[in-house]
């Protein structure tokens, strides 16, 4: 068994960790991206893919990893039956992730194949999964193929292709990423704290470098894009679109950035427990996702996928730590009718936020708070949030740009959704940003909130 502290001293995911065997990661990387470009046009190939990978790991891990081996499951009689088996494993919460890393990890797996992530812990104390070398390259093809999705062409003579990830916090890097043509992929970053030089150094370095694609947070994007003039604008001559992730994308934010940009934006879902998940394609209505890869359920009141509730992942390919029906906190459904595009892979609705962002009514049910962003968003705040500090008290706290907006109309909105509340505005100067920024958070008691 793993211990402890070889878990602790295992080596971050990055690209320079396997900087010696690039080339071989690469043709991989290759191989598995030319698997879900055969079986996306495919659902009966698919199906059978999700059953035979289901049983894979079902089996893996209730022989191989301790956690599991402890449930002592009872035997499904139907050898043909993965999804029977897989409702009888108890849902893994993050609290139970962060209390049983070792019993969680796999006794077959060596030290020198493990890799880790750790998460930003914005849902609380952050957390540690391993991953071995087989699940990591699944993630990159994964990526490759929601690429391709959106119009690139991933062969070994496409090269000298650009992608800039602008993030929040980190340190400036560049890498190359294990796909056909070998892309450069370089990260920089862009934040409200850095000083005015700092800045003007990182949008020098971002319009050199051209890029095709530019990923990052809504919120990041939108911070840039203050910095950024028409004239700059025309020097992102070979931008083709952008990708967002890590936040909530509002149609006004969409629109926004595209309108700055000239191009298309498009949303990713994704976890640093798992990698990438689903990404929008061109039609942008709705996230595709590799159910052979990830398995989703939807957690709710109705027991139906089809229905608004909180997102289950079953990672089908990392067998260093199968996380097994894993809650993330996530609200969705799936969409299982077939896409205009084309994909035959299932897509999950637009993601509506965190169960941990929804307030809290007297009752003690809960109710998505994010409607009233449809009024608060035009009456002009430079920065707002909506902190339920309990069932019956809000605070509103807001920026002022130039022009100060009707607060009136601000209460209004608040009190149509949350009812007769006590609601308490205070400007600020600035309002701290976290590792993902939200305009609500609730203090009242969440029972998802653990």
């Amino acid at each position: 068994m793993l211990d402890l502290e070889k878990v602790k001293r295992t080596k971050v995911v990055n690209q320079s960790t396997w900087s010696r065997d690039f080339l071989i990661r690469s043709e991989i990387v290759s191989a598995e991206l030319e698997n879900l470009r055969q079986r996306q046009f495919c659902y009966s190939s698919i199906s059978h893919s999700i059953n035979k990978r289901l049983k894979e790991i079902i089996t893996f891990a209730r022989i191989n990893v301790p956690y599991y081996r402890n449930l002592k499951l009872i035997e499904n009689n139907d050898p043909d039956s993965a999804l029977g088996i897989l409702s009888k494993f108890p849902f893994l919460t993050k609290d139970m992730v962060r209390s049983k890393l070792v019993d969680l990890c796999s006794d077959n797996i060596t030290h020198i194949q493990l890799f880790k992530r750790s998460t930003s812990g914005t849902t609380g104390i952050p957390l540690t999964v391993v991953f071995d070398t087989h699940s990591i390259n699944m993630h990159y093809a994964i990526f490759g193929r929601h690429l391709e999705q959106l119009g690139l062409n991933f062969t070994p003579l496409n090269k000298g292709r650009s992608f800039v990830i602008v993030g929040d916090s980190g340190l400036t890097r560049q890498s190359r990423l294990p796909l056909p043509g070998n892309p450069k992929q370089t990260r920089i970053v862009f934040h409200t704290k850095q000083p005015p030089e700092k800045k003007k150094t990182q949008l020098i370095k971002l319009i050199k470098l051209n890029p095709e694609i530019l990923n990052g947070k809504p919120t990041v994007l939108l911070y840039l894009g203050k910095f950024l003039n028409k004239s700059n604008m025309e020097c992102f001559s070979k931008l083709k679109f952008v990708i967002t992730g890590g936040e909530i994308l509002r149609p006004e934010t969409r629109h926004h950035l595209e309108d700055l940009f000239d191009v298309h934006v498009y949303d990713t879902y994704g976890m640093r427990e798992t990698g990438t998940i689903a990404c929008e394609c061109l039609k942008q209505d709705g996230l595709h996702f590799c159910p052979d890869y990830m398995y989703i359920e939807i957690l709710n009141s109705h027991n139906s996928n089809k229905k608004l509730g909180e997102i289950v992942l079953t990672d089908l390919v990392n067998h260093a730590m199968p996380l097994i029906r894993y809650r993330t906190g996530d609200l969705s459904k799936i969409n299982s009718k077939k896409c205009s595009c084309g994909v035959e892979y299932p897509r999950l609705s637009p993601l509506l936020g965190r169960i941990i962002y929804y307030f809290e009514k007297n009752d003690g049910s809960l109710y998505n708070p994010f409607p009233m962003s449809k009024t608060l968003d035009k009456l002009g705040f430079a920065q707002y949030q909506v902190i339920q500090m309990n069932a019956n008290y809000i605070e509103f706290r807001y920026v002022i740009d130039q022009i100060k907006p009707d607060l009136n109309r601000a209460i209004r909105a608040i009190r149509r959704l949350c009812g007769n509340v006590k609601v308490e505005c205070i400007e600020m100067d600035h309002i701290k940003e976290q590792l993902k920024y939200s305009n609500f958070i609730s203090h009242a008691p969440n029972p998802f909130r653990n």
